[in-house]
């Protein structure tokens, strides 16, 4: 068996939880993918996304590993995975967007509007509406100009460097005075540590 990430396996027990809830299982009982399997078959044809039902269904042929799937139901697991990878490389290769992409896309245009928008709703008073503008202000500011994931979510703001900072291993951290973003914890951490 490949080694997969903590991250992954968590990603696979969240999917199973969600599956075997979809379709009325207990995902600690014994072989409940082969006693449910009619149910889970129909709810993961269902899943319209490519990238959710891929997820899915690997996690499913994951559980194999656990306790061994009939033949039939491996091999289906198999080739839907295969042709699930080849239709998100393809949709990759002609560069092409799906329809909840399509109704959901913002242009650079669009986000620097609603950047000058929020610039002209920001004031000095210490309110908590001019808290979150200031906050969305420097969100769209950053991902305008420094392209990240979701990687401000552990996020701390310190406003003056030489205050005595003790940087947590699992935060990252925006230095106003120097300008400085300190990346800590991010997705590639462990290949690439701190970057700033």
């Amino acid at each position: 068996m490949a080694t997969i990430s903590d991250s992954t396996l968590q990603q696979y027990i969240t999917n199973l939880t969600t599956i075997a809830r979809e379709v009325g299982a207990d995902s600690n009982e014994p072989k409940w993918v082969e006693k449910h399997w009619a149910n889970i078959k129909k709810y993961l044809e269902s899943i319209e996304n490519l990238h959710t039902r891929k997820s899915k269904v690997c996690a499913v042929l994951f559980t194999d590993n656990l306790s061994p799937l009939p033949t039939f139901i491996q091999e289906y697991l198999k080739r839907q995975v295969q042709l699930l990878f080849d239709a998100i490389n393809e949709r990759y290769a002609r560069n092409t967007k799906d329809e909840k992409q399509i109704a959901n896309w913002v242009d650079l245009t669009d986000v620097e509007e609603r950047i000058d928008e929020l610039e002209l709703q920001i004031t000095t008073e210490l309110t908590y509406e001019n808290y979150k503008n200031i906050l969305r202000y420097l969100m769209l500011l950053f991902h305008r100009h420094i392209p990240l994931r979701n990687d401000l979510v552990n996020t701390k703001i310190v406003y003056n460097a030489s205050d005595d900072v003790v940087m947590e291993p699992n935060l990252n951290y925006i230095f106003l005075d120097k300008k400085v973003l300190v990346m800590n914890f991010y997705k590639t951490m462990k290949t690439y540590g701190t970057k700033t």
